[in-house]
C-alpha cells in the first residue's frame, strides 16, 4: 500500500543521508540516521533494507575502532544476505569480516573470510571486488611474513586491475608489491614498484 511504499522511501533516504555523513566522517550523526532507517525497515519487514543498514552500522563501528561491535553487525548482515541468497551481499560481508579480523590481528581468521569472499566474487564474475580481495589476501600474508605468497596474490590482483584499467587498483597494487619487496630486502624492485605507484597516483591527481 501507499504508506508502506512511503515508509520504504523514507527509510532509504535516511540510509542515504547516513552514508553521506559517513563519507564526511561525522560518525556520531551517521549512527542516528542508520538506526532510524533500520527501525523503519524492521517495521516493514524489509530484509534487504535491514541487511544493508546492519552492514552500514558495522562500517561505522569499524571506523570508530569498535571492532567487536562491527563484527556483530557484519555477522547479522551476513545471516540475512545468506537467507536472501544474495551472493554479492554475502561476499561483501565476508570481505568486511575478514578486514575487521585483520585489524584485530586475527590473520588466519581473516584469510578464511577473504578466501570465501574471493570464491564468490569469482563465481559471480565480479572482477573489481575479486582484485580488491586478492590484494587483501596479499596484505595478510605479508603481515604473516609469508612474502612470496603475498607477492603471488598481490600480482594476481594487479593483473586483474590492469585488465580492467582500474587506475586506483593498479596504483595500490604497485605500492603493496613495493612494500613486500622492501620487507624481503629486494630494494631495487621495491624502488621500481614504489616509483610506478608514485607516477600512477600523480597521473590520477593531475586528471582529478
Amino acid at each position: 500500500n501507499k504508506q508502506m511504499k512511503d515508509n520504504s522511501s523514507i527509510a532509504s533516504v535516511l540510509n542515504d543521508i547516513g552514508r553521506t555523513y559517513y563519507n564526511l566522517g561525522i560518525y556520531n550523526v551517521v549512527l542516528n540516521y542508520h538506526t532510524e532507517s533500520l527501525n523503519l525497515f524492521k517495521k516493514l519487514n524489509n530484509i534487504r533494507g535491514i541487511a544493508i543498514c546492519l552492514h552500514n552500522i558495522g562500517e561505522v563501528h569499524e571506523e570508530l575502532g569498535e571492532h567487536k561491535t562491527s563484527i556483530e553487525y557484519y555477522n547479522e548482515s551476513l545471516q540475512l544476505e545468506t537467507r536472501l541468497g544474495n551472493k554479492l551481499g554475502i561476499a561483501i560481508s565476508l570481505n568486511k569480516l575478514g578486514h575487521t579480523h585483520e585489524q584485530f590481528g586475527e590473520y588466519l581468521m581473516a584469510l578464511e573470510y577473504f578466501f570465501k569472499a574471493a570464491e564468490i566474487f569469482k563465481n559471480i564474475e565480479n572482477e573489481n571486488e575479486m582484485a580488491n580481495t586478492l590484494n587483501n589476501i596479499g596484505t595478510v600474508y605479508s603481515k604473516l611474513e609469508k612474502y612470496e605468497t603475498a607477492l603471488k596474490y598481490q600480482k594476481l590482483s594487479l593483473e586483474i586491475d590492469e585488465k580492467l584499467s582500474n587506475k586506483y587498483g593498479i596504483s595500490a597494487s604497485y605500492q603493496n608489491i613495493g612494500t613486500t619487496y622492501q620487507s624481503i630486502g629486494n630494494f631495487d624492485l621495491a624502488l621500481k614498484y614504489h616509483n610506478d605507484a608514485l607516477k600512477s597516483f600523480k597521473v590520477m591527481e593531475d586528471k582529478a
